[in-house]
């Protein structure tokens, strides 16, 4: 099946997202991958080069004025932020970044029109309710 889609993958630097980015990449080459990261990292270097279709951006999830251009004709955004370390960021990495950019999303699909994906890929460390309760 050849995928003639442009999706947004944010967090793609960490361990998820950067998966999901070569894994989409490798198995669709006809669909455009945005990697989307704050630290504008390459987690894989060597794996890039094989694939033209990925395109690498910096910002954050958290400041629409980052991601505002991308996310205006993308098909799909799949959220691959968070954390499992408590920290100062916690809620905002992994509540706060999930909610906007999917409002973000919302706000492109015009009225009338068909709706957008928003895929959160998220997976919990054991025993930590605030994890659960932030996603």
């Amino acid at each position: 099946m050849n995928l003639h889609k442009k999706i947004l993958v944010t967090g793609s630097s960490g361990f998820v997202g950067n998966y999901i980015m070569h894994t989409m990449a490798e198995r669709h080459p006809t669909a455009t991958i945005i990697a989307f990261s704050r630290s504008g990292k390459i987690r894989c270097p060597d794996k890039v080069y094989k694939y033209p279709n990925i395109e690498f951006h910096k910002g954050d999830c958290l400041e629409n004025d980052t991601f505002k251009d991308l996310i205006q004709d993308v098909d799909g955004v799949i959220h691959s932020v968070g954390t499992m370390t408590d920290s100062d960021k916690y809620k905002s990495m992994n509540r706060d970044t999930v909610v906007n950019m999917a409002l973000a999303l919302q706000n492109t699909v015009p009225d009338g029109a068909k709706n957008k994906n928003f895929v959160m890929i998220s997976k919990p460390p054991p025993f930590q309710p605030e994890t659960l309760s932030a996603k």
